[in-house]
């Protein structure tokens, strides 16, 4: 039988506990924005790719690495709450309280 506990608080999950929450991430980079033009559209991307390639190999430069990250946490589900309601963790403002007036 495999073990699991929270990746946050430390807390075994178990059967009798609850159910255990799985918390997926992905990161990678943004894609550039470029405006097309006529020039952009009729080029053949596959062959710039080619050609970007073979000038580094020549250059002898090693391809780009991927910076794409994922990453899976197991959570109880009040850890669970508390992530999905501020996912960044960033300190909350106080909210002001009115009268009843």
């Amino acid at each position: 039988m495999r073990h699991y506990t929270c990746d946050l608080c430390g807390k075994a999950l178990t059967p009798t506990s609850g159910p255990r929450m799985i918390l997926k991430m992905e990161s990678y980079p943004a894609p550039e924005e470029t405006t097309l033009t006529d020039a952009t559209t009729e080029a053949d991307v596959v062959e710039e790719v080619a050609l970007l390639l073979e000038e580094a190999e020549e250059a002898g430069a090693e391809p780009p690495v991927p910076t794409t990250r994922k990453a899976s946490y197991d959570l109880c589900i009040p850890c669970h709450r508390r992530v999905t309601a501020n996912p960044l963790g960033r300190a909350r403002p106080a909210t002001p309280r009115f009268s009843g007036n």
